[in-house]
């Protein structure tokens, strides 16, 4: 027997399926809280908080094909349901890995990627991605939602089962983990690469924002945890499908639900709700201005993924003085033209 979740009993789908939108809810409210936020300041229009903007789109997108229900099998609105799953969840993944490559360029002091490049990369492919399976016609029912099938009804054959099995690794669960592998590794250089830089025998101010930067460092590590908490389940939940394809565990698919759903939620409140944004919206509602980004700029406020005011104003660290054949305002100076009037990268990223 080859199935997928439509093992489960009628009442054991419908709470998977409620689970799924009542924590879909609270993720799409957090997301939509950024993408206002980068709508309604300006100052918030950078180059890093547009990223994060973007991943806020992804995680809404993947949200509401949950809200969509448990379209019948074969129809319109499920091939849709499972299209969007696909595509908004891998595009969310590797918008992370986008936002972590740009901090590693930054600590290394060196142009990033331009933002055709990563959203051609964050969307272009996760849509390539998610139209193999339309071809083959591997969208259908997994029981509470569709997704990549492992069954295709009543003549389903193992050929059916390890077709499907295959897509839902190459396509989905493969780049998950490899994302996971980039971003970790990248953290890890980031939080070494300041250690080092910190014991060079800084004093004085110089001393202090060191300090303050390494503490803010620390922080990265909860980034990529942010994946391995919200697919870690699933991972293991698939796995076992595969392994045991015909005895479903519901416990372990409903503690998949809560944390793929929670995603959106955990980016909101990790890469968008830092000091910054929550400046901007008090100063807002307390009716006063917030300053405009070219205001920032000349107060060299600085600009980092998670407290941006741990790090004011703080150097690029760097281990080694480039040679003048590499003089760092050449090198800066090429990324300017393409990312826009800015000081440095590290200071966007807020």
């Amino acid at each position: 027997m080859y199935a997928d979740h439509n093992s489960f009993t009628l009442a054991e789908q419908h709470m998977l399926k409620t689970a799924a939108v009542a924590v879909g809810v609270a993720s799409f409210v957090g997301s939509a809280a950024i993408v206002l936020s980068w709508c309604r300041f300006r100052a918030l229009r950078t180059f890093s908080f547009s990223l994060i903007m973007l991943l806020s789109v992804a995680d809404m997108g993947s949200n509401v094909s949950y809200f969509l229900g448990n379209p019948e099998d074969g129809t319109a609105a499920c091939t849709a349901q499972a299209f969007m799953q696909q595509f908004f969840e891998i595009a969310s993944i590797f918008l992370t890995s986008s936002i972590a490559v740009t901090i590693y360029q930054t600590t290394l002091s060196k142009p990033t990627p331009s933002m055709l490049k990563l959203n051609t990369i964050s969307w272009l492919l996760p849509f390539l991605m998610a139209s193999l399976p339309l071809m083959t016609g591997s969208y259908g029912s997994v029981g509470a939602w569709c997704w990549i099938q492992t069954n295709q009804g009543t003549d389903s054959s193992p050929v059916d089962f390890y077709v499907g099995t295959s897509l839902r690794f190459a396509l989905f669960y493969l780049p998950l983990w490899a994302c996971i592998a980039l971003n970790a590794a990248t953290y890890i250089y980031v939080t070494r690469h300041v250690k080092r830089f910190s014991g060079m025998g800084s004093v004085g101010q110089q001393r202090a924002k060191t300090v303050k930067l390494i503490r803010l460092v620390h922080r990265l590590r909860f980034y990529p945890l942010i994946l391995v908490v919200a697919w870690a389940p699933s991972t293991i939940n698939r796995l076992h499908d595969a392994v045991d394809p015909g005895r479903p565990v519901f416990w372990l698919s409903l503690l998949a639900v809560l944390c793929r759903s929670a995603q959106g939620l955990m980016n909101a409140l990790t890469y968008g709700f830092n000091r910054t944004v929550r400046e901007a919206w008090r100063r807002d509602l307390c009716g006063k201005k917030f300053r405009s980004s070219e205001e920032d700029a000349d107060s060299d406020k600085a600009k980092l993924i998670g407290d941006a005011q741990d790090v004011e104003a703080a150097p690029v660290p760097r281990l080694r003085q480039p040679s003048p054949k590499k003089a760092m305002p050449r090198e800066m100076k090429s990324h300017d033209s393409d990312a826009g009037d800015r000081t440095s990268l590290l200071r966007e990223f807020s």
